[in-house]
C-alpha cells in the first residue's frame, strides 16, 4: 500500500517530531476505499442514480407520462365526440408521417456510426425521425387549448426524453427536433381538417 504524510513542516523526521507538528501517515489505498465506499452508500441510500441509469428509463419510459396526462384529460373533459376523432385521425396522420420521412431520410443510429453500445437495446435501423417524440409532439399539441398547464409538463417531459435519446446514442438531435415537429404538424393539419369539415356541414 502506498502512504503519503501530511505535514506542515519539513522538519518532521521522527515519531517524536511528528507528533509534535501534528503530522500524520495516511494510506492511501485505505482512504481511496473509504471513499468509495461512502460514495455508494450515499447513492443506496438517496437513491440517486448515473446520467445514463436515468437516461436509458427516460428513453424507455418518459413516453408514458404524457399518454397518461392525455388520457387523463380526455376521462376529466368526457367530451368524446370532439376529443377521441381529433386524437384518432391525428394519431393516424403523425404515424403516417413519421413513415414518409422514413423513407425519405436514412440515418443510422449514432450506437452504429460510433461503434458504441447503445444504452437501451435497439435494432440498427432508421433513426431518423424520433417515433417517440412524435408521440410526445401530439401530446403536447393535443393538450395545448385544454390545459396549457399539462402541456408546458409534456412539453418539458418531451425535452428530457429527447436529451435521454439523445444521449443513449439512439437518435441525433435532428430527429428529435423533426419528430416532435411532425406529432404538432399531424394534429394542426387534422384540426384544420375537422374545421373545415364542419363549416361545409353547416
Amino acid at each position: 500500500m502506498k502512504s503519503s504524510t501530511h505535514c506542515p513542516t519539513s522538519s518532521c523526521s521522527t515519531p517524536a517530531l511528528k507528533a509534535r507538528h501534528g503530522c500524520h501517515d495516511y494510506d492511501t489505498g485505505e482512504i481511496a476505499t473509504f471513499f468509495k465506499q461512502s460514495r455508494c452508500h450515499a447513492k443506496s441510500v438517496l437513491g440517486i442514480r448515473s446520467v445514463n441509469e436515468i437516461a436509458a428509463i427516460t428513453a424507455q419510459w418518459g413516453l408514458a407520462i404524457p399518454a397518461v396526462l392525455v388520457l387523463v384529460v380526455n376521462v376529466l373533459r368526457a367530451q368524446w365526440s370532439e376529443d377521441l376523432p381529433e386524437a384518432a385521425i391525428a394519431g393516424i396522420a403523425t404515424v403516417a408521417f413519421v413513415k414518409i420521412a422514413g423513407a425519405l431520410r436514412f440515418e443510422s443510429r449514432p450506437f452504429v456510426v460510433e461503434h458504441v453500445p447503445s444504452l437501451v437495446p435497439h435494432a440498427p435501423d432508421n433513426a431518423f425521425p424520433s417515433a417517440h417524440l412524435a408521440a410526445a409532439g401530439l401530446a403536447f399539441a393535443f393538450l395545448w387549448p385544454r390545459s396549457k398547464v399539462l402541456a408546458a409538463v409534456v412539453l418539458l417531459v418531451a425535452a428530457a426524453i429527447g436529451a435521454a435519446r439523445v444521449i443513449a446514442r439512439l437518435h441525433w438531435p435532428i430527429d428529435i427536433v423533426v419528430g416532435f415537429l411532425l406529432g404538432t404538424l399531424g394534429i394542426a393539419l387534422t384540426r384544420a381538417a375537422l374545421r373545415t369539415s364542419l363549416i361545409a356541414a353547416r
